[in-house]
Parts: structure tokens; sequence; C-alpha cells
């Protein structure tokens, strides 16, 4: 008798440590399936960096404010999705006009303050579009860009979207909610289990 509640301790604690493992790995995979989430959106938004480079490129000796006006002012911008230009180091647009206005005169480093931002665009080369996930204050992005020459002049132009943009989208919130209680389901039966014997 004793050597049979011996067994069923062990089994419990067994049970115990094989759930304690899948929800250890059913948070990796979440954090992974996030990622991949992050990766796909990064590439779509890449091919929408270089079509505005594109059109920028087809532009004629035009200023910096023409480029800011006919091209940049009017792509759709939000506090959660914007694009910034700099031309060597100076801020030319960020966001929108307001935006603009409030950075005049600051360097691209001001803007980019964080270690991740500022590794990204280190990582920025002529025209190949780059993408990294940034954090900037509280927030993390998903940061496209790349480096151009337009009359003799070096730019780097970037799109970030906040990351909420896309993980807080109905459809993809709905089902990372459903794994995620399908996941403590099985594993509520899992230790019920251990506890029933």
């Amino acid at each position: 008798m004793l050597h049979f509640i011996v067994n069923i301790k062990v089994i419990s604690l067994g049970i115990i440590l094989l759930t304690a493992g899948l929800a250890l790995a059913g948070w990796h995979q979440a954090v992974n399936y996030e990622s991949s989430i992050l990766s796909i959106y990064a590439r779509q938004q890449d091919a929408y960096v270089q079509l505005v480079l594109d059109q920028i490129n087809l532009l004629e000796n035009r200023s910096d404010q023409e480029i800011v006006q006919n091209i940049l002012g009017s792509l759709d911008t939000s506090g959660r999705r914007y694009w910034t230009l700099t031309k060597g180091k100076a801020l030319l647009f960020v966001k929108d006009v307001m935006e603009t206005n409030r950075y005049k005169g600051l360097t691209t480093e001001t803007f980019f303050t964080s270690k991740s931002a500022g590794k990204f665009l280190k990582s920025l080369e002529i025209n190949r579009v780059e993408h990294a996930t940034i954090n900037m204050g509280e927030d993390r992005y998903v940061a496209s860009g790349v480096i151009f020459e337009y009359n003799g002049s070096e730019y780097k132009i970037c799109l970030l979207t906040n990351d909420t943009v896309i993980l807080d989208d109905n459809i993809f919130l709905s089902s990372k909610i459903g794994l995620y209680v399908f996941g403590v389901i099985i594993l509520g039966m899992l230790l019920s289990v251990s506890y029933t014997h």
C-alpha cells in the first residue's frame, strides 16, 4: 500500500513538472508566433518603403521641402505609424508638419535615442531596404528604412509602425486569445488528473 502511495506521488509530481514544462514551451511558442507575425509585416513594409524611394528617385532636382510636400506629406500617418526623413544627421521630416517643427534643428540621434534604434540606423545601406524591431521610449516599433543619394546628398528614410497596430488587430488578437484559452484548458486538465489521484 505504501509503495502504491509513493508511486502516485511520483506520478503526480511528474504530471506537475510536465505541465510546467508544457506551459513554458507554450509561452516560448507564443513569443515566436508574435515575432513571426512582426517579421511578415516588416517584409511588406519594406516593399512600401521601396515604392516611396522609387517615387522620390523619379523626381528630378527637387528641394527637400518639395520631397516632403509631394511625397511624404501625402502619405498616411498617425501617432502609431509614421515616416522620418533625414539628410546627413539633420531631421527633415517626422510624422507631420507639427512634429517636424518640434524636432527642427535636432539630429537623428536626438530622435532615435534607444540602443536598438541606433543599431538599426547603423545597419542601413544605400538603396537596400532593411528592417528591425526597435524600442522608442515605452513603445516597440517595426522599422523599415534605407539610405539613398539624391542631388549629391545622402538621405535616410524610415517608416515606423507601432507593434500594437499589428498585434492588436482583431483577427490576430482573437486567434491568440483562442490559443491561450485552449492551452490553459489542456494544462488545467493535466493538472486535474494529478490531483484526482
